[in-house]
Formats: C-alpha cells, structure tokens, sequence
C-alpha cells in the first residue's frame, strides 16, 4: 500500500526538512569547547527527505501513466494522497512544541511549495483541488 510507504516520510520530509538552512539562507552556528563560534555545514539528517517523498510519488504517478489509467483515477489518488499529507503532518504539527516558530513556518510553507510544485509539473488533474488538500498545515503552521 502506497500510504505504508510513505507514512514514515511525511514528518520528515514535511515538518523536519530544512532545506532553507542548508541553502545558506539560514547559517546555523554553534559554539565548540573552546568557546569559539563555527558554522555548521554538516548535512541535517532530513536533508533528502523530501526529494524521496517526491520521488516516490514521481514513480508512482509514471507508472499510472504507463497503464494509461484515468485522469479522475489519477486526480482521486494524489487528492486523497495529498490529504493524508496534510492529516499526518497536521496532527504531529499540533503536538510538537518545537515546530512552532517563525524559522519552521517558512522551512514547511516552503516544503509545502514543493509538493505543490510536483503536482504542477507532472500536470495532476484538477490540480487546486488537490492543492486545496495542504492548505490546512499551510494555515496552521502560520500561527
């Protein structure tokens, strides 16, 4: 089932995903034992999360395309895809304390941009629907 396989990608690659950060947007910095400050350009464990959610459903929608299935087929797949997206990254946002700020608002809208920029590009039918599907963790992680 396509849901088992990318339940354990969702929260990573949604909610814990800093791709801004890793851009040099955001230089995140420590201080060593020695008391002197280093910038941190270790790669964050998430780093990839979100292009392998992506490209699982990329292989996903390519094999749909090879078997010629039905564009309302397809468009109910990443609809209800797309809301068990947004219901699994909604509750764990919700729970979570330390992804209630203004750093993590932008690294999930920006997040969020991405999974909507993969509808447009694959061409997803009745792609606002679709959409429409993620707005509720868009909302929310704005508060």
């Amino acid at each position: 089932m396509f849901q088992a396989r990318i339940y354990n990608l969702i929260v990573p690659a949604l909610l814990e995903h800093e791709e801004l950060a890793s851009s040099g947007m955001y230089v995140q910095k420590s201080i060593n034992r020695s008391g002197s400050i280093s910038e941190r350009d270790t790669p964050s464990p998430t780093e990839k999360e979100i292009h392998t959610l992506i490209k699982e459903m990329s292989n996903i929608e390519t094999m749909f395309r090879m078997h010629k299935l039905d564009d309302e087929f397809v468009y109910q797949f990443f609809k209800q895809i797309y809301y068990f997206i947004g219901t699994v990254s909604m509750n764990n946002l919700v729970v979570r304390k330390d992804l209630c700020n203004n750093n993590k608002a932008m690294q999930i809208i920006y997040n969020i941009s991405n999974m909507e920029q993969f509808i447009r590009e694959h061409n997803i039918p009745n792609r606002e629907d679709v959409k429409a599907q993620l707005n509720g963790i868009s909302q929310a992680s704005k508060l």
